[in-house]
């Protein structure tokens, strides 16, 4: 599978991953490389150090995010972090104006 299907899967199956890209993140890795995580003696989780670079990047997996939903799928389904996404999109571009982007800079979107 390409890193576009399973990030579309992602966010079809958990709702919650559209609108934290640090949790659609966690939840690709989960989902699609099993084999890169361990258990320690705590019970807690962690990543392989053997197996990091075998994952995909999470700018990757935030890419495929953007792309698809650019094509309209998966949107956030929080307001909040629609309206943030929306207006960082417009800075990118050129297309905000110059006044109050500190504001907009400093939101927590993910």
């Amino acid at each position: 599978m390409s890193i576009t299907s399973d990030v579309e899967s992602v966010l079809r199956d958990f709702p919650h991953t559209r609108d934290s890209d640090k949790r659609l993140i966690m939840a690709v890795y989960w989902n699609f490389h099993q084999g890169a995580f361990m258990q320690d003696e705590r019970g807690e989780w962690g990543i392989k150090s053997s197996k990091f670079f075998d994952l995909p990047s999470s700018d990757s997996i935030t890419r495929a995010r953007r792309k698809l939903q650019e094509q309209g799928k998966y949107e956030p389904t929080c307001e909040e972090v629609k309206e943030a996404r929306r207006r960082n999109a417009g800075l990118m571009r050129g297309t905000m104006p110059t006044e109050g982007w500190r504001i907009t800079l400093d939101q927590d979107i993910a």
